[in-house]
């Protein structure tokens, strides 16, 4: 073979290559990831040191969550076109999700140096920056990003991110609503705003900004979807249901997010039936989809039929990890109501552990107006001072109480908490056939405190709680109505579900709240309060008690 021929071979071969490349990129714009990844592995097979095959293949690694084989061929494609900085930006974010967050940074730099004017690099290093804490110049970063586009979505919602962790709340909120104008549909930018809303004006202003961006267009469903989140989160299931029904009128009725929302709406409001039709049916449109059977999973156990539950949860439960959770309640079920193949939970009390706080010299008032002043000095633990929160869990911020406090009133309590969780552990019997939970444990490895005020909440049920060891209240101060034994207003009680079910399950134990109490149980126990109006404010710290299992 002379030299124009070889010429001609290789132009040949050379636009072979180009034409498979572009092939797994048209496929890999269709969603079709298999194919495109076989597509670029042939071309490797031919071409190893192929930059943009091995560009590529790394990114479908990547979105399938595959990060040290992503890392690898980004890695690869860099040693051939050390310039690219899509490759360095992308190459950034895979490390970052393996937890490599300096070497990452340097990466999104590079990219930043390699293609000044690209805001995607810029904001991606601005979120890395703002979730390891150095905000200051997360914001700089930010506020570079909106010098080279002003309107970009993604930019402005850090920058309001930034102010609300800041509490600079009226900046936060320009910064949220200009996101939601350049992006109607952007669902954190949403959620953030209706929080800042609630804090400062409750009511109606949780849904508000939902609202308006599904007003401006009723016939998208993307729209429509979100909107009915924010309803869902209100409780307002005939709303969310005039919302979407009209939709299966329409090319939409076949959408599994319509499908399953509207669904989900139905079988909170007792139309089970229907609900568990229109499951089906999007799981015949997307039966892979982990959501849809996530969706199905719970409606199922509202239904009570947790066998059939658990078996939709165990489908999806390595891919959402929310699935894990509902999971655990449907084992839970079994063990807590019953089943034919299930273990019943009798005398509720029995697993309840209750000790009362005793103060040096006895002047529990003192030591509690005391233990109000810490908490005070620490914002960690403080509350937003709503009025009429919708729920009480809505009041709670986080906190950590540990021994190693300064502050001796907070040491006090600590070491008291500490003697309570060493004698719930002692007491409590062993429940070794639960399916996620064994009492026993070989070491506590943390207790998570929150500290909570409120004058009244609706009748509250909270989730069973898969991850936690064990639960527990104090109580501070306790209004007056709650000493009421036939009202039992604001009183703890155990045994009914958090959402709505087939057969009603009502709660069959029930506790006063009293100054000084402290009260600890099983994590996977059902529990919640019942509803209070008070004059005084009800303030308690709750606890989350972590272990490692024996």
């Amino acid at each position: 073979m002379n030299r124009t021929e070889r010429r001609k071979t290789a132009k040949s071969e050379k636009a072979r290559i180009d034409e498979n490349i572009q092939n797994g990129l048209s496929l890999m714009q269709a969603g079709q990831f298999g194919a495109a990844e076989r597509v670029f592995r042939n071309v490797l097979s031919v071409q190893p040191r192929n930059a943009e095959a091995l560009y590529r293949a790394g990114t479908i690694a990547l979105l399938a969550g595959r990060y040290d084989e992503a890392e690898d061929l980004f890695r690869r494609s860099l040693m051939v076109r050390a310039n690219a900085a899509d490759v360095h930006n992308d190459l950034a974010y895979t490390i970052q999700q393996m937890g490599k967050v300096v070497e990452a940074l340097k990466e999104y730099e590079t990219a930043m140096d390699l293609d000044p004017s690209n805001v995607v690099y810029k904001t991606n290093y601005a979120g890395l920056l703002m979730r390891m804490g150095r905000r200051m110049e997360a914001e700089a970063a930010t506020d570079a990003a909106l010098l080279v586009d002003p309107k970009d979505s993604r930019a402005l919602f850090l920058k309001g991110m930034i102010c609300k962790g800041s509490d600079r709340e009226e900046e936060a909120i320009e910064a949220f609503e200009a996101a939601i104008e350049a992006n109607p549909i952007l669902r954190e930018a949403h959620l953030n705003l209706s929080e800042i809303k609630f804090q400062k004006e409750g009511g109606e202003s949780f849904i508000s900004s939902y609202k308006d961006m599904y007003e401006a267009d009723k016939n998208d469903p993307r729209r429509a979807l979100l909107y009915t989140e924010a309803l869902h989160k209100s409780g307002r299931y005939e709303e969310l249901e005039n919302v979407l029904r009209p939709f299966m009128d329409t090319e939409f009725s076949n959408h599994p997010g319509i499908l399953n929302g509207l669904a989900f709406g139905l079988a909170s409001l007792g139309k089970f039936d229907e609900a568990v039709e229109l499951h089906k049916k999007a799981l015949q449109i997307a039966h892979n989809d982990p959501v849809t059977h996530h969706s199905y999973g719970r409606t199922l156990v509202q239904m009570g039929d947790y066998r059939n539950a658990i078996e939709q949860f165990r489908q999806v439960s390595q891919v959402l990890p929310f699935a894990q959770d509902m999971l655990a309640l449907s084992s839970t079920a079994f063990t807590q109501i019953g089943d034919p193949q299930g273990d019943v939970l009798n005398d509720r009390e029995r697993l309840i552990y209750k000790t009362q706080f005793e103060p040096e010299g006895g002047d529990l008032g003192s030591f509690h107006e005391k233990l109000l002043a810490s908490i005070e000095k620490r914002p960690e633990l403080k509350v937003h001072p709503f009025e009429k929160p919708r729920r009480l869990s809505e009041t709670i911020r986080q906190g950590i109480l540990t021994d190693e406090s300064e502050d001796d009133t907070l040491k006090t309590l600590t070491n008291f908490f500490g003697d309570g969780i060493a004698k719930f552990v002692e007491t409590t019997p062993d429940n070794n056939k639960h399916p996620f939970l064994v009492v026993k444990r070989a070491g506590i490895t943390g207790v998570a405190n929150t500290y909570s005020e409120t004058k009244e909440f609706e009748r509250t049920n909270f989730p069973a709680q898969k991850n936690g060891f064990m639960r527990g209240f104090y109580f501070i101060d306790v209004p007056e109505e709650c000493a009421d034994e036939t009202k039992k207003a604001g009183w703890l009680h155990f045994g009914e579900p958090d959402m709505v079910m087939k057969d009603k399950i009502e709660a069959d134990f029930e506790l006063k709240p009293e100054a000084g109490k402290l009260v600890l149980f099983p994590a996977y126990m059902w529990h919640g309060f019942n509803a209070l109006k008070a004059k005084t404010p009800l303030k308690m710290l709750s606890l989350m008690v972590y272990g490692t299992q024996s």
